[in-house]
């Protein structure tokens, strides 16, 4: 895992002003990779690479980067590969290489076939590489988006980068993207490659960008829209569960691969849960486990399932308990490294937990996208539920929903804590679209009408960007609502959640890997039948019941998984109350055009509006830090010490 920055000239060659720029820019991101970095220009002066490296396998001086063949190419890396190994020894046999890294296999398989080299490549990845003898720069992230690549184009250079931040030294200007700040507001989170600074995009994922002769463009190489219904996997219960079973437990065996110590997140649900008890047997060891509650308020603290999957793995378990004055002194920190303004502020606890967990391993194992790739959201249910009621209504027999309403009832009972979600959904009537329903299940400006002046904010570009999103995927017109919904979440939520898992693990130089979020599970999962892969309408119903047998009854049974949740409402209108009122009644916060923070606060804070006043919170702090450039704020001076340090190494 790393960090990587790097420029290249649409024409010409690059000078020392843009080494400078480089250079800088990889400092700005040495919370990434800590144990090494270093700097490299091509000889033909086209091209500036920059790596912080953060070392975990093959630690030797050797596998550093950027990674160069003189006189034909250079890499810069951040990721790891899981399958490099069968690469060198199938794609590779007789070419010399040097280190015992996935770093080099990646460039050498490059210099052979640099169009098809990243649906080569197993695991979480994101790269530039040059190619001497074409003048051709590539580019690619991997199939999920579990990696982060960034770029922008400044007076003739495309500059690109691991993190936001990174980029916003190649230019004074980083004004806000309005149609990237619609997006966020009405869906939070990014329906296309824009971000909320004019200017600097986001290489989707699945994708590959290649940049030559001046000319640049980018093209999808993998898209999970393509595998659902694919193939005929088997439909016959026991033969799903062990095909679930076999692929999940060879994924959790790949991503052990590593030359140091692995721990593993444990928040007392069954995705966490499943991914620690295999990644122990599998590996043999006694494992860590790390875990974050709240004992301020009840209703906080999940702490006692994480202390029986300790128990069951007779393993270490380290707490974090996080408190009210955690928030105060991280909140700046945690906004910081994000980069963008996140929906939930899951972020905050996670912050914290991956703080504790870097004082102990280099990488730590996670479960996130278990919901997503397996079919965990209550909005399916919801979404069957309306399409049921219309069915049974109308007589209708629409093939895309395989489940009739007698079907799904037993399994309703988990809506009962989202009634608002399903009055939302249920009052727009049932007539409509299913485009248009679902819409209603992911949009939220209606929680936010009286927060933001949609006359400034451009909500139609939103609108046309959700519709080019789920109205035309393939999934809706052929396949099933169930894997139009899934689709759509693997394409752009499951992306959006690993930038948090991301930033807030390489926050602290902590390597985070997600073997749930794996090409060849999503790919697996895609293929099966909604029927088989969501039983009865029993939310992951497919994962559950093949690892029932793993996980400690407690956790089997639960039925109240509550996903990191925050006691804002309880600090908001408590201790919190001051701090919360200044920041959003400020002077900066009251001038701010588009959005009104004093909406969020008039009635108080109850736990149905806690997400709302979380997204105002890191809205304003965002802005501060990123659009004022506050005196207080982290960037100004974490910009300055990265050119004063870029400098330094100049001199």
């Amino acid at each position: 895992m790393c960090g990587i920055a790097g420029a290249v000239a649409l024409q010409g060659k690059l000078g020392k002003g843009h080494e400078r720029i480089v250079r800088a820019m990889a400092e700005m991101i040495r919370h990434r990779g800590p144990d090494a970095h270093a700097f490299w220009a091509s000889p033909d002066g086209a091209v500036m690479f920059a790596h912080r490296r953060l070392s975990i396998i093959d630690l030797s001086e050797a596998a550093n980067q950027p990674f160069v063949d003189e006189g034909a190419s250079g890499i810069v890396f951040n990721g790891e590969i899981y399958n490099f190994r069968d690469l060198r020894s199938q794609r590779l046999a007789g070419v010399p290489i040097r280190t015992d890294g996935d770093t080099e296999v990646v460039m050498r398989l490059m210099q052979r076939t640099p169009d098809t080299t990243p649906e080569m490549l197993r695991g979480m990845f994101a790269y530039g590489y040059w190619d001497m003898r074409t003048r051709t720069f590539h580019a690619a992230r991997d199939p999920l988006g579990i990696k982060p690549f960034y770029y922008r184009v400044c007076d003739g250079v495309l500059y690109f980068a691991s993190e936001i931040k990174a980029l916003l030294l190649a230019s004074e200007q980083a004004p806000l993207d309005a149609k990237g700040l619609a997006e966020y507001l009405v869906f939070q989170l990014p329906l296309t490659d824009r971000t909320m600074f004019e200017g600097i995009r986001q290489l989707l994922p699945g994708s590959a960008l290649t940049l030559k002769d001046g000319v640049l463009e980018t093209r999808a190489y993998w898209s999970a829209d393509d595998h659902f219904g694919v193939g005929t996997p088997s439909t016959d219960p026991r033969a799903v569960q062990d095909q679930v079973r076999s692929v999940v437990r060879e994924s959790v065996e790949a991503h052990l691969l590593a030359d140091v110590e692995i721990g593993s997140y444990i928040s007392g649900g069954i995705d966490s849960t499943l991914v620690a008890v295999n990644a122990a047997r599998i590996g043999g060891y006694r494992p860590k486990l790390f875990h974050g509650r709240f004992l301020e308020y009840p209703g906080y603290d999940e702490s006692a399932y994480a202390e029986d999957v300790a128990r069951q793995l007779d393993a270490e378990l380290f707490i974090a308990d996080i408190g009210m004055q955690d928030f105060v002194s991280s909140i700046g920190r945690t906004i910081y490294h994000l980069d963008q303004p996140v929906a939930g502020p899951g972020a905050l606890p996670q912050y914290v937990v991956s703080k504790l967990a870097a004082t102990q391993v280099k990488v730590v194992l996670g479960g996130q996208g278990g919901d997503e790739i397996f079919g965990g959201y209550t909005r399916y249910q919801i979404g069957y539920l309306g399409e049921a009621l219309r069915q049974a209504i109308t007589g209708e027999d629409d093939p895309r929903l395989p489940y009739k309403l007698a079907d799904i009832l037993p399994n309703l009972s988990s809506l009962r804590t989202y009634l608002p979600l399903t009055d939302t959904y249920l009052a727009g009537g049932l007539s409509p679209s299913f485009t248009e329903k679902f819409r209603r299940l992911v949009d939220r400006s209606h929680d936010l009408a009286d927060c933001i002046d949609w006359g400034i904010v451009n909500r139609a570009h939103a609108m046309e960007a959700y519709s080019q999103a789920f109205a035309q995927r393939k999934t809706l017109r052929e396949g099933s609502y169930y894997d139009a919904m899934a689709a759509f979440d693997l394409a752009f939520l499951l992306p959006g959640l690993l930038q948090v898992e991301d930033r807030m693990s390489m926050a602290h130089s902590l390597e985070s890997r997600v073997p749930l979020t794996d090409v060849r599970v999503a790919t697996f999962a895609a293929r099966l039948d909604p029927m088989t892969k969501y039983p009865g309408g029993l939310l992951k119903g497919a994962l559950i019941n093949a690892f029932a047998e793993d996980l400690p009854p407690s956790i089997l049974n639960r039925k109240d998984k509550m996903g990191f949740p925050v006691p804002l409402p309880e600090w908001a209108n408590g201790p919190l109350r001051d701090f919360i009122n200044d920041l959003l009644t400020s002077q900066a916060a009251r001038g701010r055009s588009f959005i009104n923070y004093e909406a969020a606060l008039t009635r108080g804070v109850s736990k149905a509006n806690s997400r709302k006043l979380w997204g105002m919170i890191s809205m304003e702090l965002f802005l501060r830090e990123y659009q004022d450039n506050a005196a207080d704020g982290i960037f100004v001076g974490e910009r300055a010490r990265a050119f004063e340090n870029a400098a330094a190494q100049m001199a």
